[in-house]
């Protein structure tokens, strides 16, 4: 398994090491059953023989893929969770995977090298040697529209460079390749690109009934809970899910009012003894010094963060 945070030399990978799994995903079910399946077929790609069989004995599979939706419904981080399985399943079946994740950040730090750099990582996967899934995350950042490159020409360059790969005589034949596109913007995409990636496009809106924000939390808080140090019942859970599905948070706005709930309840003076305690004895202590919170702290910090984020 290889994984390029965009690699600006091909000898140089960053390694990830990917923490989400789908079990920590909320909602966006139709975008976990589309890449599931997606991915399924991608690992029939034999390198040996530099072919896919859902390509010579079928009809091929979907390659491209947009996923739209406001920012913090959680398209980055189900992408994550995908990549997770996906890489433990070509380890278990034997086939080698590459994961290129192309970013904004190879513009800023490597601007006049960005355009070769795209197309090493596209020679790569023309090559057949591997199976690849190539991320492009937030594309809108990453791609813009023609008619905003008149005075931009490495801008032009890479859009080309990206068009070409998706489509055309330079595109990969093997079947061995998905490209995921990721955006809160779909409208400002190029429209040539846009039409590109648009074999599948799903609009994942993140938690959005009671529900999925009460499994969030708990997915969030999970330790917590278990520890004793979130005292809130079934009715209360309820009141919360409603209270957020109210506000209309998202995926994001969870993550962070659990952040802030975390830090109440850990904000207790420690006594030193406890770096001299065995771990065993030191959740046994530490349970009993911080701070648990009730319902009505829950909802105290919902609503005060809200009116933090309106300003």
């Amino acid at each position: 398994i290889t994984l390029n945070g965009f690699s600006y030399t091909s000898s140089a990978p960053k390694i990830y090491s990917f923490k989400a799994n789908l079990e920590d995903i909320v909602g966006n079910k139709d975008m976990i059953s589309v890449l599931k399946k997606a991915v399924r077929n991608l690992l029939k790609y034999d390198p040996e023989s530099k072919s896919n069989v859902m390509y010579t004995e079928f009809d091929g599979f979907q390659r491209t893929f947009t996923f739209y939706g406001p920012p913090g419904s959680g398209k980055s981080i189900t992408i994550e969770a995908l990549l997770h399985e996906a890489t433990e399943f070509a380890e278990k079946i034997g086939r080698p995977l590459e994961i290129e994740n192309v970013t904004n950040a190879f513009k800023s730090e490597y601007y006049s090298k960005s355009t070769q750099n795209l197309k090493e990582i596209f020679d790569r996967v023309r090559e057949g040697d591997t199976a690849c899934i190539l991320i492009l995350d937030d594309i809108d950042t990453i791609l813009f529209s023609r008619n905003e490159l008149d005075n931009r020409p490495e801008d032009k360059a890479i859009l080309g460079t990206v068009m070409n790969y998706l489509e055309g005589i330079e595109a990969p034949k093997f079947g061995n390749d998905l490209v995921i596109a990721t955006t809160n913007r779909p409208e400002i995409l190029d429209n040539a690109l846009f039409s590109r990636l648009s074999e599948s496009v799903i609009y994942v809106p993140g938690p959005q009934i009671v529900d999925e924000y009460v499994q969030l939390f708990k997915i969030k808080l999970r330790k917590s809970i278990q520890n004793g140090l979130v005292k809130v019942n079934g009715k209360e859970w309820q009141d919360i899910g409603e209270e957020c599905s109210r506000l209309r948070l998202s995926g994001r706005d969870v993550k962070n009012i659990s952040r802030e709930l975390l830090e109440r309840i850990y904000d207790a003076e420690e006594p030193e003894e406890v770096f001299s305690l065995t771990p065993a004895e030191q959740v046994q202590l530490l349970r009993s010094i911080y701070n648990p919170i009730s319902a009505n702290l829950f909802l105290k910090e919902i609503v005060e963060y809200r009116e933090r984020i309106k300003v």
